[in-house]
């Protein structure tokens, strides 16, 4: 609806060539019923006729030209009363073209009410049909998403698609990049060659992209020029963007990947249908990244089942086998602990993400090893999210405390168990990305552990 409150402003200042027409015509008329007033004896109720010419605004391309043509019409009445050809009183005269002007007023503001009506009937009819469009193209995306065998290609065509329906320049899908610092231009329509699967945006809250995400909910801006949540990134400036809108990715189990925005180089209103669109397209997109992973993950866990069962050392299995968990489930930080024939201690055998060298790894097992001990006398999976106090018995005493490779602000560590004994435990971390481990990967980890332990 605003949108063609935009364009009525835009008929209303810049007339086309039939309004301009219209107007020529209405006047050339107005001045030939003067000269035929001015002709009349003054008793003879010439305004009749300005009151059909009134009328024909019903016709007008523009709503307030109906007024303009009712106080032109006003003016030729009152001066026709001065100078039409004598006959009859003039108080006859007075009184019949008051309600001359009269009936052009009311006329007029009928005329009016009845073009607003229109207008808004129209209105409603375009929107209906954006509506329509809209959905349209959810439903497309998301047959497309179905059959989709290449994620870059998918998001391209929405971004394609959504450019295309909002009527907007530009359109970014922007990834999330593992650090959590920055957004990469994953696809997008519009921008400079080169930017796209190139151009950077930073994930701080100083930028569109950032508040978005960091606001969990969809962001619209009217006017980046005067916006005071955010500055907007170089990427939108150097683009000339005024006006966007934005909406966060996330998976499935709530992850974020990234961010859906559309941005003009003009100045435009987004209503709220546009946002339920966006959202509506994001949702396809989030579903269809989703799939993407868990096909991955099903792939790489059946190449790490196929590892097992080669002929290879101890020591290749497992850095194998925790290069596929560490990549399959985003990690960074991942070790494998052996307990010693003695059950004295637990030694690392595999690491990655670790700078220390693997004789430097090493708990007992005992109130001194903290959870890594614990889950390996438990059988149990203990896991610490980082946002309550770690429970004391699952504190590291010194001076294993200051091992590097352990330390962490959460992590999960899983048992590695055979035929009912533990032999050891795989520890996992995002130290660096300080993103939560979903139950999902949760899950997944056992499954490593399980084959670890094979």
């Amino acid at each position: 609806m605003d949108r063609d409150k935009e364009r009525m402003e835009v008929l209303n200042t810049r007339p086309s060539r039939a309004g301009i027409w219209f107007i020529v015509v209405t006047m050339v008329l107005a001045a030939a019923i003067f000269i035929a007033d001015l002709l009349t004896p003054l008793r003879v109720a010439d305004w009749v006729f300005y009151e059909a010419l009134v009328l024909l605004s019903l016709w007008s391309p523009y709503p307030r030209y109906t007024f303009i043509l009712a106080a032109t019409c006003t003016l030729l009445v009152i001066a026709g009363l001065f100078y039409s050809a004598p006959g009859g009183l003039l108080e006859v005269a007075l009184v019949n073209r008051s309600i001359g002007v009269s009936v052009i007023w009311v006329t007029a503001t009928l005329c009016w009410m009845r073009q607003r009506a229109d207008q808004a009937l129209r209105n409603a009819r375009d929107e209906l049909k954006a509506r329509a469009r809209q959905q349209a193209v959810v439903v497309e995306l998301g047959q497309r998403a179905l059959a989709a065998t290449n994620l870059l290609t998918l998001m391209n065509e929405a971004a394609a698609l959504v450019a295309q329906t909002l009527g907007v320049e530009y359109c970014e899908v922007l990834e999330l990049l593992p650090d959590g610092k920055v957004f990469r231009l994953e696809a997008g329509v519009g921008w400079t060659e080169g930017c796209v699967g190139h151009a950077t945006v930073n994930a701080g809250a100083k930028s569109q992209a950032g508040y978005t995400l960091f606001s969990n909910e969809p962001v619209i801006v009217d006017d980046l020029r005067t916006e005071g949540r955010f500055s907007g990134s170089p990427l939108l400036h150097d683009h000339g963007v005024v006006s966007g809108m934005s909406v966060a990715i996330h998976h499935v189990l709530g992850r974020p990947f990234g961010v859906l925005g559309v941005h003009s180089a003009r100045r435009r209103t987004f209503t709220r249908d546009d946002i339920h669109f966006l959202q509506a397209v994001v949702n396809v997109l989030a579903t269809a990244i989703e799939r993407k992973r868990a096909e991955a993950t099903r792939h790489a866990l059946y190449q790490a089942s196929l590892t097992i069962q080669e002929p290879l050392g101890l020591q290749e299995r497992l850095d194998r086998l925790l290069h596929t968990a560490q990549t399959v489930l985003e990690l960074d930080r991942v070790n494998i602990l052996l307990a010693d024939p003695e059950e004295r201690e637990l030694q690392a055998v595999a690491s990655l993400g670790v700078e220390e060298p693997l004789e430097a790894i090493r708990v007992p097992i005992g109130p001194a090893g903290g959870a890594l001990a614990e889950a390996y006398r438990t059988q149990q999976m203990i896991v610490w999210d980082g946002h309550a106090p770690l429970p004391e018995p699952l504190r590291l005493k010194p001076p294993y405390d200051q091992i590097e490779g352990l330390r962490s602000r959460g992590f999960a560590n899983v048992p590695l168990v055979v035929q009912g004994r533990a032999i050891g435990v795989l520890g996992a971390d995002r130290k660096h990305t300080r993103r939560p481990l979903d139950a999902a990967t949760l899950e997944l980890l056992q499954l490593f552990a399980a084959q670890a332990a094979w």
